[in-house]
């Protein structure tokens, strides 16, 4: 069949106009996808740096309560309908060991085993978490401190006033913060455990979701290495206790004259 010539510039023009709207629907939808996904990671992006604020605020009034002279907080705890709060009394784990290397053979004691608790916020793969008196971060890609623990080592002296948290697994927008009970483990005279150490190790070990970064903390804030168990999502610190100046109660003194040695001294260990 033969169409006339004006009879085909008459469809061409219908067609050309049909083409062009069809691109820009299919452009406009494009646009309107991707704002909306970068609308949706802005805004939760936004939560997780509110929920950061709130868990480190959350830390200091903890750690006001715990090992000041506040009875009592409440903090609030900003979020959408996309994310959640709750209390997980069995996350997470502590084990404090000494072992002295004076006796014979040396000696372990268990100074603490503790759950830590964790006070968890999640938003999709993001999770923040206070424990251990320190806020956490965790994603697909890792995990980061936010806050520092209460875990100090200076001078060969180890400060660990351990926060534990325990409580209702749901949390709404408020929370409140009360003290429960309070444990010393050292020094404590009546179990021998008394400072400061002549010598030894200190051995920590931290489980926890988060234990690699516990692990860069032990490596940047302690003179001790970090050893992981990836396996069991563990770090262990070990902290040497300086031997410092010894008195020595069996002496040999070596004297020369004339090509000659004498040795003398006390005590009836061989030199």
């Amino acid at each position: 069949m033969n169409v006339p010539r004006g009879q085909q510039r008459a469809q061409s023009a219908p067609l050309g106009l049909l083409l062009v709207l069809s691109l820009v629907i299919v452009g406009s939808g494009v646009v309107v996808s991707l704002g909306a996904t970068a609308l949706v990671d802005t805004e939760a992006g936004l939560d997780v740096s509110r929920a950061e604020t709130g868990m480190t605020q959350l830390d200091s009034q903890a750690a006001l309560v715990a090992l000041g002279n506040a009875d009592s907080q409440r903090v609030s705890l900003v979020g959408t309908d996309k994310s959640t709060y709750r209390i997980d009394d069995t996350a997470g784990r502590m084990t404090v060991n000494i072992t002295n290397h004076s006796a014979s053979p040396s000696t372990t004691t268990t100074l603490m085993y503790e759950r830590l608790g964790a006070v968890v916020y999640e938003n999709g793969n993001q999770k923040i978490a206070y424990q251990g008196g320190g806020v956490w971060r965790r994603s697909a890609g890792g995990s980061v401190m936010v806050s520092p623990p209460e875990f100090y080592y200076r001078d060969a002296t180890l400060t660990l006033p351990l926060i534990t948290v325990r409580g209702d697994r749901s949390l709404g927008s408020r929370a409140s913060i009360s003290k429960g009970s309070t444990t010393q483990v050292y020094p404590d005279q009546a179990a021998g455990n008394i400072n400061p150490l002549d010598t030894g190790t200190v051995n920590i070990t931290v489980r926890s979701d988060y234990y690699r970064s516990w692990g860069r903390y032990f490596e940047e804030r302690t003179d001790g290495d970090a050893y992981y168990d990836h396996e069991n999502d563990s770090v262990t610190t070990t902290l040497v206790v300086p031997t410092g100046p010894r008195e020595v109660t069996s002496a040999v003194a070596a004297t020369s004259a004339g090509g000659q040695i004498a040795l003398s001294g006390s005590g009836t260990d061989p030199a």
